[in-house]
């Protein structure tokens, strides 16, 4: 089966904030910094690649990352970080408990990540489907506003 996108219409539901993170047993505990970043061991998402793409006041800034491991799991990843294996963009819902409990270190606050967004891509033919319509009306009343992950 052959895939085009303009088959489908995405829908964006929600963005994702991201934190840059590593492990309180790192090995490599040196100042991190944006240009730093390339000697430090990194764990990067395949879906977003190995070029991190960071905010800052002149512009944004990409930086290609060495890949120590490379996971389609954002859990993997957080569990690698928190074992001291290298450096990851984790999603901030994710990342929040290990940074609360000391085991994880946000890095580079002063340079935000590019916006993520979560996507829902569906089908144009199918989106009268009840079920896909379901999805998507639930998508947009539940993502709106605070995501589940980002409430207290």
């Amino acid at each position: 089966m052959s895939w085009r996108h303009n088959d489908h219409r995405t829908h964006r539901c929600r963005r994702v904030q991201q934190c840059i993170c590593r492990g309180q047993f790192h090995s490599n505990r040196s100042r991190t910094s944006i240009r730093a970043i390339s000697d430090h061991d990194c764990l990067v998402f395949r879906p977003k690649g190995p070029s991190w793409q960071f905010e800052s006041p002149r512009g944004p800034i990409a930086v290609d990352v060495p890949q120590k491991l490379i996971a389609n799991d954002n859990s993997m990843l957080f569990a690698a970080a928190c074992a001291g294996n290298g450096i990851a963009v984790l999603p901030t819902y994710l990342a929040k408990a290990g940074v609360a409990d000391g085991r994880l270190e946000s890095l580079l606050l002063d340079f935000p990540l590019r916006a993520t967004w979560l996507k829902a891509l569906l089908p144009k033919r199918r989106q009268q489907l009840p079920q896909v319509a379901a999805l998507a009306g639930w998508l947009r009343v539940h993502l709106e506003n605070a995501p589940p992950w980002g409430r207290d």
